[in-house]
Protein backbone atom coordinates (compact mmCIF):
# COMPACT_ATOMS: atom_id res chain seq x y z
CA UNK A 1 0.00 0.00 0.00
CA UNK A 2 1.58 3.29 -1.07
CA UNK A 3 0.14 5.26 1.84
CA UNK A 4 1.46 2.79 4.42
CA UNK A 5 4.86 2.67 2.75
CA UNK A 6 5.05 6.45 2.97
CA UNK A 7 5.11 6.20 6.75
CA UNK A 8 7.65 3.39 6.90
CA UNK A 9 11.37 3.33 6.05
CA UNK A 10 12.31 3.80 2.42
CA UNK A 11 15.29 1.51 2.94
CA UNK A 12 15.87 -1.46 5.22
CA UNK A 13 19.51 -2.44 5.81
CA UNK A 14 18.95 -5.97 7.07
CA UNK A 15 22.39 -7.41 7.85
CA UNK A 16 24.59 -9.25 8.02
CA UNK A 17 25.45 -9.29 11.70
CA UNK A 18 29.06 -8.26 12.46
CA UNK A 19 29.43 -6.72 8.99
CA UNK A 20 29.93 -3.10 10.02
CA UNK A 21 26.29 -2.09 10.44
CA UNK A 22 27.04 -0.17 13.63
CA UNK A 23 29.60 1.91 11.78
CA UNK A 24 27.23 2.43 8.85
CA UNK A 25 24.47 3.52 11.21
CA UNK A 26 26.81 6.03 12.87
CA UNK A 27 27.69 7.51 9.47
CA UNK A 28 24.02 7.89 8.54
CA UNK A 29 22.98 9.28 11.91
CA UNK A 30 25.88 11.71 11.80
CA UNK A 31 24.26 13.27 8.73
CA UNK A 32 26.19 11.97 5.74
CA UNK A 33 23.12 12.60 3.55
CA UNK A 34 20.43 15.20 4.27
CA UNK A 35 17.89 13.00 2.50
CA UNK A 36 18.37 9.97 4.78
CA UNK A 37 17.42 9.76 8.45
CA UNK A 38 17.64 6.92 10.95
CA UNK A 39 15.20 6.21 13.75
CA UNK A 40 15.63 7.90 17.11
CA UNK A 41 16.62 5.94 20.19
CA UNK A 42 18.18 2.48 20.09
CA UNK A 43 19.87 1.60 16.82
CA UNK A 44 18.15 -1.74 16.29
CA UNK A 45 14.41 -2.23 16.63
CA UNK A 46 14.30 -5.99 15.83
CA UNK A 47 10.65 -5.45 14.87
CA UNK A 48 10.44 -8.04 12.11
CA UNK A 49 12.76 -10.59 13.74
CA UNK A 50 11.49 -10.80 17.32
CA UNK A 51 7.94 -11.97 18.05
CA UNK A 52 7.54 -9.79 21.12
CA UNK A 53 8.48 -6.66 19.14
CA UNK A 54 6.28 -7.63 16.19
CA UNK A 55 3.29 -8.03 18.48
CA UNK A 56 3.56 -4.37 19.46
CA UNK A 57 2.09 -3.59 16.08
CA UNK A 58 2.79 -1.44 13.06
CA UNK A 59 1.80 1.81 14.73
CA UNK A 60 4.50 1.28 17.37
CA UNK A 61 6.99 0.59 14.58
CA UNK A 62 5.86 3.62 12.57
CA UNK A 63 6.30 5.84 15.62
CA UNK A 64 9.99 4.90 15.90
CA UNK A 65 10.46 6.95 12.72
CA UNK A 66 7.58 9.44 13.01
CA UNK A 67 7.06 9.96 16.77
CA UNK A 68 4.08 12.30 16.41
CA UNK A 69 2.01 9.97 14.23
CA UNK A 70 -1.14 8.74 15.95
CA UNK A 71 -2.58 6.36 13.37
CA UNK A 72 -1.38 4.01 10.69
CA UNK A 73 -0.79 5.62 7.30
CA UNK A 74 -0.86 9.05 8.90
CA UNK A 75 2.48 10.67 9.65
CA UNK A 76 4.39 13.91 9.19
CA UNK A 77 6.38 12.67 6.18
CA UNK A 78 6.50 15.68 3.89
CA UNK A 79 7.42 15.21 0.25
CA UNK A 80 10.75 16.94 0.77
CA UNK A 81 11.54 15.35 4.14
CA UNK A 82 14.43 12.96 4.69
CA UNK A 83 13.64 9.36 3.91
CA UNK A 84 13.72 6.98 6.85
CA UNK A 85 16.32 4.21 6.95
CA UNK A 86 16.26 1.23 9.31
CA UNK A 87 19.42 -0.68 10.19
CA UNK A 88 19.03 -4.10 11.81
CA UNK A 89 21.54 -6.95 11.92
CA UNK A 90 18.94 -9.59 12.82
CA UNK A 91 16.60 -9.37 9.81
CA UNK A 92 18.87 -11.02 7.23
CA UNK A 93 18.96 -14.48 8.81
CA UNK A 94 16.33 -14.66 11.59
CA UNK A 95 13.28 -16.85 10.84
CA UNK A 96 10.24 -15.06 9.37
CA UNK A 97 11.91 -11.62 9.07
CA UNK A 98 11.89 -11.47 5.27
CA UNK A 99 8.31 -12.73 5.04
CA UNK A 100 7.07 -10.26 7.66
CA UNK A 101 8.70 -7.29 5.98
CA UNK A 102 7.35 -8.39 2.60
CA UNK A 103 3.82 -8.76 4.02
CA UNK A 104 3.93 -5.19 5.31
CA UNK A 105 5.93 -3.46 2.59
CA UNK A 106 6.20 -5.59 -0.57
CA UNK A 107 7.74 -2.73 -2.54
CA UNK A 108 10.42 -1.91 0.06
CA UNK A 109 14.04 -1.39 -0.86
CA UNK A 110 16.44 -3.73 0.95
CA UNK A 111 20.22 -3.57 1.35
CA UNK A 112 22.54 -6.30 2.65
CA UNK A 113 26.16 -5.85 3.72
CA UNK A 114 28.28 -9.01 3.55
CA UNK A 115 31.61 -9.57 5.27
CA UNK A 116 34.12 -12.35 4.55
CA UNK A 117 32.13 -15.25 6.06
CA UNK A 118 34.78 -16.91 8.24
CA UNK A 119 35.80 -13.53 9.68
CA UNK A 120 32.15 -12.78 10.39
CA UNK A 121 31.58 -16.08 12.20
CA UNK A 122 34.67 -15.64 14.38
CA UNK A 123 33.79 -12.00 15.10
CA UNK A 124 30.30 -13.05 16.20
CA UNK A 125 31.75 -15.63 18.60
CA UNK A 126 34.28 -13.13 19.95
CA UNK A 127 31.53 -10.65 20.81
CA UNK A 128 29.37 -13.35 22.34
CA UNK A 129 32.19 -14.68 24.50
CA UNK A 130 32.84 -11.18 25.81
CA UNK A 131 29.11 -10.81 26.51
CA UNK A 132 29.07 -14.06 28.47
CA UNK A 133 31.93 -12.77 30.62
CA UNK A 134 31.39 -9.00 30.81
CA UNK A 135 27.71 -8.32 30.21
CA UNK A 136 27.05 -4.59 29.86
CA UNK A 137 30.73 -3.79 30.39
CA UNK A 138 31.37 -4.59 26.71
CA UNK A 139 29.90 -1.14 25.96
CA UNK A 140 31.90 0.65 28.64
CA UNK A 141 35.49 -0.64 28.65
CA UNK A 142 37.84 -1.45 25.73
CA UNK A 143 39.16 -4.47 27.68
CA UNK A 144 35.92 -5.31 29.40
CA UNK A 145 37.36 -8.26 31.32
CA UNK A 146 39.43 -5.80 33.36
CA UNK A 147 36.20 -4.55 34.93
CA UNK A 148 35.09 -7.99 36.10
CA UNK A 149 36.74 -7.66 39.50
CA UNK A 150 34.22 -9.21 41.90
CA UNK A 151 31.06 -11.26 42.20
CA UNK A 152 29.21 -7.99 42.75
CA UNK A 153 30.57 -6.62 39.45
CA UNK A 154 29.38 -9.75 37.65
CA UNK A 155 25.89 -9.54 39.12
CA UNK A 156 25.64 -5.81 38.45
CA UNK A 157 26.52 -6.08 34.76
CA UNK A 158 24.88 -9.31 33.63
CA UNK A 159 21.25 -9.29 32.48
CA UNK A 160 19.88 -12.68 33.54
CA UNK A 161 20.42 -15.60 35.92
CA UNK A 162 21.98 -17.86 33.28
CA UNK A 163 24.47 -15.16 32.30
CA UNK A 164 25.29 -14.44 35.94
CA UNK A 165 25.94 -18.12 36.66
CA UNK A 166 28.17 -18.55 33.58
CA UNK A 167 30.17 -15.38 34.25
CA UNK A 168 30.63 -16.21 37.94
CA UNK A 169 31.98 -19.63 37.01
CA UNK A 170 34.66 -18.05 34.82
CA UNK A 171 35.51 -15.31 37.31
CA UNK A 172 35.87 -17.76 40.20
CA UNK A 173 38.13 -19.98 38.10
CA UNK A 174 40.32 -17.19 36.72
CA UNK A 175 40.42 -14.33 39.23
CA UNK A 176 43.17 -14.46 41.89
CA UNK A 177 40.87 -12.91 44.47
CA UNK A 178 38.16 -10.38 45.23
CA UNK A 179 38.92 -6.99 43.72
CA UNK A 180 41.06 -8.59 41.02
CA UNK A 181 40.39 -9.01 37.32
CA UNK A 182 40.62 -12.52 35.85
CA UNK A 183 44.09 -13.61 34.76
CA UNK A 184 44.56 -13.37 31.01
CA UNK A 185 46.06 -16.84 30.49
CA UNK A 186 43.09 -18.42 32.24
CA UNK A 187 40.66 -16.39 30.12
CA UNK A 188 42.51 -17.39 26.97
CA UNK A 189 42.10 -21.06 27.89
CA UNK A 190 38.37 -20.52 28.51
CA UNK A 191 37.99 -18.69 25.19
CA UNK A 192 39.73 -21.42 23.19
CA UNK A 193 37.81 -24.19 24.93
CA UNK A 194 34.43 -22.59 24.29
CA UNK A 195 35.29 -21.59 20.72
CA UNK A 196 36.34 -25.12 19.81
CA UNK A 197 33.34 -26.63 21.58
CA UNK A 198 30.85 -24.29 19.89
CA UNK A 199 32.47 -24.71 16.49
CA UNK A 200 32.65 -28.49 16.67
CA UNK A 201 29.07 -28.81 17.91
CA UNK A 202 27.61 -26.47 15.29
CA UNK A 203 29.49 -28.04 12.38
CA UNK A 204 28.34 -31.48 13.55
CA UNK A 205 24.71 -30.31 13.60
CA UNK A 206 25.01 -28.70 10.16
CA UNK A 207 26.50 -31.89 8.70
CA UNK A 208 23.70 -33.91 10.29
CA UNK A 209 21.12 -31.71 8.57
CA UNK A 210 22.91 -32.02 5.24
CA UNK A 211 23.21 -35.80 5.57
CA UNK A 212 19.53 -36.15 6.46
CA UNK A 213 18.59 -34.16 3.37
CA UNK A 214 20.92 -36.26 1.24
CA UNK A 215 19.30 -39.50 2.45
CA UNK A 216 15.80 -38.16 1.90
CA UNK A 217 16.61 -36.73 -1.51
CA UNK A 218 18.48 -39.81 -2.61
CA UNK A 219 15.46 -41.94 -1.87
CA UNK A 220 13.26 -39.76 -4.06
CA UNK A 221 15.50 -39.77 -7.13
CA UNK A 222 16.38 -36.82 -9.30
CA UNK A 223 19.54 -34.80 -9.68
CA UNK A 224 21.01 -31.64 -8.27
CA UNK A 225 21.77 -30.52 -4.74
CA UNK A 226 19.26 -31.63 -2.10
CA UNK A 227 17.19 -28.89 -0.47
CA UNK A 228 17.76 -28.57 3.27
CA UNK A 229 15.26 -27.20 5.77
CA UNK A 230 17.95 -25.56 7.88
CA UNK A 231 15.58 -23.72 10.19
CA UNK A 232 13.54 -26.81 10.93
CA UNK A 233 16.51 -29.14 11.31
CA UNK A 234 18.40 -26.73 13.58
CA UNK A 235 15.30 -26.21 15.73
CA UNK A 236 14.94 -22.50 14.97
CA UNK A 237 11.19 -22.68 14.38
CA UNK A 238 8.31 -24.43 16.11
CA UNK A 239 5.66 -23.92 18.75
CA UNK A 240 8.18 -23.98 21.59
CA UNK A 241 10.48 -21.35 20.07
CA UNK A 242 9.52 -18.02 21.61
CA UNK A 243 11.54 -14.81 21.25
CA UNK A 244 14.01 -15.74 24.02
CA UNK A 245 14.59 -19.22 22.62
CA UNK A 246 15.09 -17.96 19.06
CA UNK A 247 17.45 -15.23 20.25
CA UNK A 248 19.51 -17.68 22.29
CA UNK A 249 19.75 -20.17 19.43
CA UNK A 250 20.73 -17.52 16.89
CA UNK A 251 23.16 -15.59 19.08
CA UNK A 252 24.72 -18.44 21.10
CA UNK A 253 24.85 -21.36 18.67
CA UNK A 254 24.52 -20.19 15.03
CA UNK A 255 27.86 -18.58 14.27
CA UNK A 256 28.58 -20.61 11.13
CA UNK A 257 24.94 -20.88 10.02
CA UNK A 258 24.64 -17.09 9.92
CA UNK A 259 27.62 -16.99 7.54
CA UNK A 260 25.85 -19.31 5.08
CA UNK A 261 24.89 -16.24 3.09
CA UNK A 262 23.31 -17.96 0.08
CA UNK A 263 20.77 -19.71 2.32
CA UNK A 264 19.56 -16.40 3.70
CA UNK A 265 19.90 -14.23 0.60
CA UNK A 266 17.87 -16.70 -1.45
CA UNK A 267 14.92 -16.05 0.85
CA UNK A 268 15.12 -12.29 0.26
CA UNK A 269 15.42 -12.73 -3.50
CA UNK A 270 12.36 -14.99 -3.45
CA UNK A 271 10.23 -12.37 -1.68
CA UNK A 272 11.48 -9.09 -3.07
CA UNK A 273 13.19 -9.73 -6.38
CA UNK A 274 16.63 -8.60 -7.44
CA UNK A 275 15.55 -5.10 -8.47
CA UNK A 276 14.64 -4.27 -4.86
CA UNK A 277 17.89 -5.65 -3.42
CA UNK A 278 21.34 -4.12 -3.06
CA UNK A 279 24.26 -6.22 -1.84
CA UNK A 280 27.39 -4.42 -0.63
CA UNK A 281 30.77 -5.70 0.49
CA UNK A 282 31.80 -4.65 3.99
CA UNK A 283 35.45 -4.36 2.99
CA UNK A 284 34.61 -1.57 0.55
CA UNK A 285 31.94 0.09 2.66
CA UNK A 286 34.44 0.35 5.54
CA UNK A 287 37.52 0.90 3.38
CA UNK A 288 40.32 3.18 4.55
CA UNK A 289 40.16 4.70 1.06
CA UNK A 290 37.68 7.57 1.30
CA UNK A 291 36.95 7.43 -2.44
CA UNK A 292 35.94 3.78 -2.21
CA UNK A 293 33.74 4.40 0.83
CA UNK A 294 32.08 7.40 -0.78
CA UNK A 295 31.30 5.37 -3.91
CA UNK A 296 29.66 2.59 -1.87
CA UNK A 297 27.66 5.11 0.17
CA UNK A 298 26.56 6.67 -3.09
CA UNK A 299 25.22 3.32 -4.27
CA UNK A 300 23.32 3.01 -1.01
CA UNK A 301 21.77 6.46 -1.44
CA UNK A 302 20.78 5.75 -5.02
CA UNK A 303 19.11 2.50 -3.93
CA UNK A 304 17.12 4.46 -1.32
CA UNK A 305 15.96 6.78 -4.09
CA UNK A 306 17.76 9.96 -3.07
CA UNK A 307 20.08 11.99 -5.24
CA UNK A 308 23.78 12.23 -4.50
CA UNK A 309 23.75 15.97 -5.11
CA UNK A 310 26.60 18.04 -3.65
CA UNK A 311 24.24 20.14 -1.53
CA UNK A 312 22.76 17.01 0.09
CA UNK A 313 25.88 14.94 0.78
CA UNK A 314 28.45 15.61 3.49
CA UNK A 315 31.38 13.42 2.51
CA UNK A 316 33.35 15.16 5.24
CA UNK A 317 31.55 12.84 7.66
CA UNK A 318 33.59 10.01 6.14
CA UNK A 319 36.73 11.72 7.43
CA UNK A 320 35.43 12.10 10.98
CA UNK A 321 36.38 9.80 13.81
CA UNK A 322 33.51 8.23 15.71
CA UNK A 323 33.77 8.01 19.50
CA UNK A 324 34.96 4.42 19.16
CA UNK A 325 37.64 5.40 16.65
CA UNK A 326 38.82 8.26 18.87
CA UNK A 327 39.12 5.85 21.79
CA UNK A 328 41.39 3.71 19.61
CA UNK A 329 43.58 6.76 18.96
CA UNK A 330 42.48 7.03 15.33
CA UNK A 331 42.01 10.32 13.49
CA UNK A 332 39.25 8.94 11.24
CA UNK A 333 36.96 5.95 11.03
CA UNK A 334 33.40 5.01 11.96
CA UNK A 335 34.01 2.32 14.55
CA UNK A 336 30.97 1.83 16.76
CA UNK A 337 33.13 1.26 19.85
CA UNK A 338 36.72 0.82 21.02
CA UNK A 339 36.24 -2.79 22.12
CA UNK A 340 39.28 -5.09 22.16
CA UNK A 341 39.26 -8.86 21.83
CA UNK A 342 41.33 -11.39 23.69
CA UNK A 343 42.72 -13.71 20.98
CA UNK A 344 42.67 -14.57 17.33
CA UNK A 345 40.85 -17.77 16.45
CA UNK A 346 43.24 -20.72 16.01
CA UNK A 347 43.91 -22.11 12.54
CA UNK A 348 42.15 -25.42 13.15
CA UNK A 349 38.86 -23.62 13.84
CA UNK A 350 39.07 -21.21 10.90
CA UNK A 351 40.16 -24.01 8.57
CA UNK A 352 37.23 -26.28 9.49
CA UNK A 353 34.81 -23.36 9.20
CA UNK A 354 36.21 -22.37 5.79
CA UNK A 355 35.92 -25.94 4.51
CA UNK A 356 32.26 -26.12 5.48
CA UNK A 357 31.47 -22.69 4.02
CA UNK A 358 33.33 -23.21 0.71
CA UNK A 359 30.39 -24.77 -1.21
CA UNK A 360 28.02 -22.24 0.32
CA UNK A 361 30.27 -19.45 -0.93
CA UNK A 362 30.06 -20.98 -4.41
CA UNK A 363 26.26 -20.95 -4.10
CA UNK A 364 26.45 -17.30 -3.08
CA UNK A 365 28.62 -16.42 -6.08
CA UNK A 366 26.16 -18.13 -8.44
CA UNK A 367 23.19 -16.40 -6.79
CA UNK A 368 24.80 -12.96 -6.96
CA UNK A 369 25.67 -13.32 -10.61
CA UNK A 370 22.38 -14.92 -11.63
CA UNK A 371 20.47 -11.92 -10.29
CA UNK A 372 22.99 -9.24 -11.18
CA UNK A 373 23.74 -8.44 -7.54
CA UNK A 374 27.56 -8.66 -7.64
CA UNK A 375 28.25 -5.07 -8.65
CA UNK A 376 30.93 -4.59 -6.02
CA UNK A 377 34.55 -5.65 -6.54
CA UNK A 378 34.68 -7.10 -3.03
CA UNK A 379 31.68 -9.30 -3.78
CA UNK A 380 33.28 -10.51 -7.00
CA UNK A 381 36.27 -11.62 -4.95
Amino acid sequence: DGRLAGCLPALHIVGAQRAGLGSLHWTLRRGWHKGLATNAGDRELHFFSMDNRYRQGLLWYQQRFYPTSDALRRCDAAADAARAVEVSSSYFDYPRSALRLFAVAPHARVAVVLREPVERAVSAFNLRWLTWLCGKLIWQLPRCWEGVTSEAAVKENQVGPFQVHAALKVWRACAPGDGKAPEKKCLEADYLSKLRNKSTTELRDLRRCQQAANRSYGGGGGGGAPPVDWEGCLGLTGAMMGPKQVHKAMEDSSFVYRSMYATHLRRWVRHFGAEQLLVLGASRLLSDDRTVRAAEMGRLAAHAGVARAAELVHDSVLDEASPGAKAKGMRAGAFENSREYLLRAPADVTRATAQWLAPHNCELAALLRAHGLAASASLDE
